[in-house]
């Protein structure tokens, strides 16, 4: 809800709602919130996913264990990840916190914080979207961050690994997105 996010701020693997809006989430919020996810995803997916791992290796990453079935190399937990009940609602409660900090972004003062909320929403989306590559939800909301920020690219990356999820085959919504971000003449929105 929209009226919440000047109230809330990340708190583990949920939000914590103060009675006072918050006027910013400081750098030690943020950072915690970082750490925290970090360190509890670990077990889950392995501990690759670092602030730094582009969205081509999430991708890579998601294909190999989702679509190529390849466990080689991986240090997660393959219950896990093949159990689409964890997976989807952990990568929901990662979005969530993701989409805070998306609305922190577009009602950000000035660039500096913009670019700082930025950052903390494309981390924990990206997060969000290695611990559920197939969750719409998700994915369009991290496509959409990606397109504000002009990374029609990546956004296109990230439907069209989606796309390929075997939980995934035959969503029409998906499709139809892959089609217009790979349309330059589209101006997506």
């Amino acid at each position: 809800l929209d009226w919440m996010y000047l109230y809330v701020e990340p708190h583990g693997l949920i939000m914590k709602i103060n009675r006072q809006p918050l006027p910013a989430l400081s750098d030690e919020i943020v950072q915690s919130d970082s750490d925290y996810w970090t360190k509890y995803l670990a077990p889950m997916i392995g501990d690759r996913l670092k602030p730094d791992t582009t969205i081509g290796e999430v991708a890579a990453f998601a294909e190999k264990i989702h679509v190529k079935k390849d466990w080689s190399g991986f240090a997660g937990d393959p219950q896990f990840v093949q159990s689409e009940y964890w997976s989807e609602n952990f990568s929901k409660l990662r979005s969530s916190i993701g989409g805070l900090y998306e609305w922190r972004a577009r009602h950000a003062a000035d660039a500096a914080e913009k670019k700082r909320m930025n950052d903390a929403a494309d981390f924990a989306f990206r997060q969000a979207w290695a611990l559920c590559p197939y969750s719409l939800e998700t994915v369009l909301r991290y496509v959409n961050l990606l397109t504000s920020q002009n990374r029609r690219a990546d956004a296109l990356l990230v439907a069209e690994t989606a796309a390929k999820m075997p939980e995934m085959k035959g969503n029409d919504q998906l499709r139809a997105l892959v089609t217009e971000l790979g349309n330059p003449n589209i101006n997506v929105k």
